[in-house]
Order: C-alpha cells, then sequence, then structure tokens
C-alpha cells in the first residue's frame, strides 16, 4: 500500500510543477500496510521533494501536497484521509512567576500533598516505570530532573537531544519526577524512568505532525525496551484530525496510558487529545481545591487536580529572579540592569539615601538597604548609591521605591557609571512595602539573590495534568499487569469529591487521591501499614455518565 501511495505521490510530482505552493498534510491509509520497505519513501527523490515523513506505528504519513495533489490523493482508493496538520499548544498561563518558596532545601509541594501521593511513598516511588513527557523538551542538566533522565527524541530534529528551550516541559517533568534529594522539589513519582519528546518549540507551539511523531515514537520504544509506560500530554489543539486519532487509538491498544490537558479555555468543551476516548483528560484546581476559572469541562472530562501556582522545575538559565529570603519571610526584588549575579548572605544596615555620610561606618561585609531619591535636581543615581556602598565595604545593595504608585518603573532601574569597567556589588530593587518590612522587623541574617530561576510556580490544566500522570505511574508500579480501564476507574472511584456530591460537569469525579486510589487497586501491599481501602470521597461510585466518543472529532 505504501508503495502505491508513493508511486501516486511521484505520479502527481511529474504532473505538478514543483513550483507550485504547498502546504503540510497529514495522511492516512486506509489499510495497514505489511512488508514494504521505508526506502520506498526515504529514498525517493519525489518523496524528499514532498518531505514525506512515515509514521509506522502510527499509521500514518506527513508530506508537503499541492491542493491539487492532496485532491488527488483524497480520491485514490488506498487513503483514507487527507487533512492539512493543525497547531498544537501548550496549556499554561505565561504570567510572570511569583517568589512562593526559597527551595534551598527540599519541598514537598502543595499539589503533591494534595494528592496524597507523598503518603504512598513508603510503599512505592514509581521505580521501573516510564513516563514520558510530550512537551516542549526539558532541560537535560537540570539537578533535579537528571538523575531520573532515560533518554528521548525531538520531532524537529532526530539528531538533537530533546532539550528544552521554552520552559514548560521542564515544569511539567519535575512536577512528575523531581528527584528524592536535599533541595528544589520532588515529584508526584520521584523514582520512575524520566523520558522527553520535544514537540513543542520556542514559542509553545508545535503541529499534530509533531504529536504524532511523539506517540509513534513512544509506541515504537515499549516495543524496545518493554514495561509499563505513561504519556503526558501537557498540551492540545482546538481540532482534531484522523492520523491524530488514529496515532492515539495505536498507543492506547499498545497499553499506554495517555494523560491530556484538558484546556485552559474555561469553556464547556475539552481540547484534543484529551477528548479522544482511552486519554485521561485532567482539569485544574487551586490550593482551596476549588476549580480554576480557566479550566476546560465537559461530560468527557476525567478528573482534577492541582493546577494553580504549582511550584516545579523551571528552564536555567531563561528566567531571573531577584529576590531576600529572610527567616520564614521571601520577599520579592527586581533585578537591576548592571549589577552582577550573586547570592550574598549577611546582616543589613538602613543606608538613608545612599549618600556618603548615611552609611554607618560598620559597613563593610553587610547588605546596604537604601531607599531611593525623591524626583528632583539633587536625586542620588542609583549606580552612585551603590558605588558609596561597596566603597564603605557592603557585600551588596537593596534598593527600595519611594512612591510605589506614581513611581512603579523598576524595569528601567539601571547603575550606571563613567567608569565603564567599574564592578557594583549585588544589587537588586524592593517596593517600597516590602523595603519598610524588612527594615521594621525582620531581624538576624538575610540572603539577598539575583540568578537564574531553577524553581518557580506555573499555573494551568498543564500543571494538572502531571499529576496524574504521576499517580498512574505509581498506580502501574503497585499493579503492573493494570489496564487502561482499571487505572481510570481506581481515579476516578477514589476521587476526593469538591462542589456537589458525586460527579459534576465541572469537576467530574473530584480531584485524584493517588493513596485511596493506591490502596484500591493493590489493597495487599498496604494491608501491612493498616490497610482499608482508603477511598476519597466518590469511592464506590460508577463511571460517569458518558463516556468519550472518537467520532466527535472536529
Amino acid at each position: 500500500m505504501i508503495r502505491r501511495l508513493t508511486l501516486a505521490v511521484l505520479a502527481l510530482a511529474i504532473s505538478t510543477s514543483l513550483f507550485a505552493d504547498t502546504n503540510r498534510y497529514m495522511v492516512v491509509m486506509k489499510r495497514t500496510a505489511s512488508g514494504t520497505s521505508p526506502r520506498l519513501v526515504s529514498n525517493s527523490v519525489d518523496a524528499a521533494e514532498h518531505r514525506v515523513r512515515r509514521f509506522e506505528n502510527a499509521g500514518s504519513m506527513a508530506m508537503d501536497l499541492t491542493e491539487a495533489e492532496a485532491a488527488e490523493l483524497r480520491r485514490s482508493g488506498d487513503v483514507a484521509s487527507v487533512e492539512p496538520v493543525i497547531d498544537i499548544y501548550a496549556q499554561s498561563d505565561d504570567a510572570p512567576v511569583q517568589p512562593t518558596l526559597s527551595f534551598v532545601q527540599q519541598e514537598i509541594p502543595w499539589g503533591v500533598r494534595a494528592v496524597h501521593a507523598n503518603s504512598v511513598w513508603s510503599v512505592t516511588r514509581g521505580s521501573g516505570v516510564n513516563v514520558v513527557v510530550i512537551d516542549s523538551g526539558i532541560d537535560l542538566q537540570h539537578p533535579d530532573l537528571a538523575p531520573n533522565y532515560a533518554g528521548g527524541y525531538n520531532t524537529f530534529d532526530s539528531t538533537k537531544q530533546p532539550i528544552d528551550d521554552h520552559g514548560h516541559g521542564t515544569h511539567v517533568a519535575g512536577i512528575i519526577a523531581a528527584a528524592d534529594n536535599a533541595f528544589g522539589t520532588i515529584g508526584v513519582a520521584p523514582a520512575v524512568k524520566l523520558w522527553a519528546v520535544k514537540v513543542l518549540a520556542a514559542d509553545g507551539s508545535g503541529k499534530d505532525e509533531n504529536l504524532v511523531a511523539a506517540l509513534d515514537w513512544a509506541i515504537g520504544k515499549k516495543k524496545e525496551v518493554g514495561g509499563q509506560w505513561v504519556a503526558n500530554m501537557s498540551l492540545g489543539a482546538q481540532g482534531g484530525t484522523d492520523a491524530l486519532a488514529q496515532a492515539v487509538q495505536r498507543a492506547v491498544d499498545a497499553r499506554i496510558i495517555l494523560v491530556a490537558a484538558a484546556g485552559n479555555t474555561g469553556r464547556e468543551r475539552l481540547m484534543f487529545p484529551a477528548v479522544y476516548d482511552g486519554v485521561i483528560s485532567v482539569g485544574a484546581v487551586d490550593a482551596q481545591l476549588k476549580i480554576w476559572s480557566l479550566s476546560a469541562y465537559s461530560n468527557s472530562l476525567s478528573i482534577v487536580a492541582p493546577g494553580v501556582d504549582v511550584p516545579s522545575t523551571m528552564l536555567r538559565d531563561k528566567t531571573t529572579i531577584a529576590e531576600v529570603e529572610a527567616p520564614l519571610q521571601l520577599l520579592a526584588g527586581f533585578p537591576v540592569t548592571g549589577s552582577p549575579m550573586a547570592n550574598v548572605l549577611g546582616g543589613y544596615l538602613n543606608c538613608g539615601f545612599g549618600r556618603t555620610q548615611d552609611i554607618p561606618s560598620d559597613t563593610a561585609g553587610k547588605i546596604c538597604v537604601i531607599e531611593r531619591s525623591p524626583a528632583g535636581e539633587d536625586a542620588i543615581p542609583f549606580g552612585t548609591k551603590a558605588r558609596n556602598a561597596k566603597e564603605a565595604g557592603a557585600a551588596g545593595v537593596i534598593l527600595y521605591n519611594d512612591d510605589d504608585v506614581a513611581r512603579a518603573d523598576y524595569t528601567r532601574w539601571a547603575l550606571v557609571d563613567d567608569d565603564e569597567t567599574y564592578v557594583f556589588p549585588l544589587t537588586i530593587a524592593m517596593t517600597f512595602a516590602s523595603g519598610q518590612k524588612l527594615l521594621n522587623g525582620i531581624p538576624g541574617l538575610i540572603t539577598e539573590s539575583y540568578r537564574y530561576r531553577e524553581y518557580g510556580p506555573m499555573t494551568g490544566t498543564s500543571m494538572a495534568t502531571p499529576h496524574v500522570t504521576g499517580v498512574a505511574a505509581l498506580l502501574l508500579a503497585l499493579a503492573p499487569n493494570a489496564n487502561f480501564a482499571q487505572i481510570e476507574s481506581a481515579i476516578q472511584r477514589t476521587a476526593q469529591d469538591i462542589d456537589v456530591k458525586g460527579w459534576d460537569y465541572k469537576s467530574s469525579w473530584g480531584v485524584i487521591d493517588a493513596l485511596a486510589a493506591a490502596k484500591m487497586i493493590a489493597p495487599g501491599s498496604f494491608a501491612a501499614a493498616g490497610g482499608g481501602t482508603g477511598g476519597g470521597g466518590g469511592a464506590g461510585q460508577q463511571p460517569p455518565p458518558t463516556t468519550k466518543r472518537r467520532s466527535s472529532r472536529h
């Protein structure tokens, strides 16, 4: 069949101008080809001209076609569908992140605690289960991800590693599998084998071709190495294609547990592939276990999970952070142009407006807290304030505002000096309110920091999805022979009820409960610890009133 399809493409190439405009299409054949060498596609000059890409495991192809070529293929008896590729997007909120935790010591994120995953760790942490994060790639060298990273694939360029250049995939991966160590965060299933497939580019978008390629790779890798597999898809498209639906079904048939984001539209319509049968679709709740206002919903929604201000691993060398950490407090700061990146631990002093006479004599080794000068001709430049502090021996400088309403121009604060070689001390900015809070009641040593962010919160159904993926991995570690229906049933029947009792439209069965689901699917594993089914608010309930339908594709 692939031979006939390829010959059809070649014939069309002869009859169609090579200079005609082409678009990218997904092509699905009516019957699975058998015994056909990929060489007939990959080694053809004309197939190369059309950039034919074959997905053997997913049962489809991608290629460049003119409108005439696409129309001709649709008339072929061997072809089931020819559809233009569609866009897919990360399902996270790109609002600026704010500091929540210092992560100097390891923190268990609120989402991990909310789904009771840490209560399962005494029995399993997901060891041996394979989790593939289908996303923007991951930071392969992140200290909280590298210990669990097993390999991956880049759907844009198979010769390159699935390196994250957006940050979304790194954050998602950390929610699932951040390592159990002495720093940072810890994932829902911190001992799984972590795989990464890059399907989203630096802007957080991709095509269904990339997603089909990812599922094709995951099916092939599972055939190669065996074991239990879960695939996380914190992404979505407004519509679907036959090629995507078939790739999802092939992955389901390969016994890969698929988990996908419901979407961030706030509307009564799930994104694709979350809407497909055989996919666990996930909505988002906040720390009070209330439905996030932008979480998509429908009677096809499977479960909800923590998705608002969820802390996790961040792509290093991309996002900077300025802050002051004090005992039991973390104060947000702002970067100041011209300051070096550094961390300074020490006592602090009120250095007035940063004039020479304002700086105390015992400043050496300490942090100077300096107020912004009032507007006017006598205002002291920020660079002069920082230079005066440094020459008095200060190890760092904190500049705080004088008027947070009239002059909230922090992004333009800069250290300027006539001597371009002058090295300023670590200097960050702060609001007037934070500056006063620091000076009026925070005792002891503080840590001033301007660095690249390695951890931080993000929001979206993208963040809710990996919580469910991690729980599914824990369940597979406990019950390796469990199928999709058993995993989904355990998750739904033991969910923590929110809103109305039982199933409801926006929250489905409620918030996923790892401990209750684990006790249901493998009660013997918990017998020694006191046992019980441990069901949540939805324990014993029946499946949702309707099921997903793959036929509702567009």
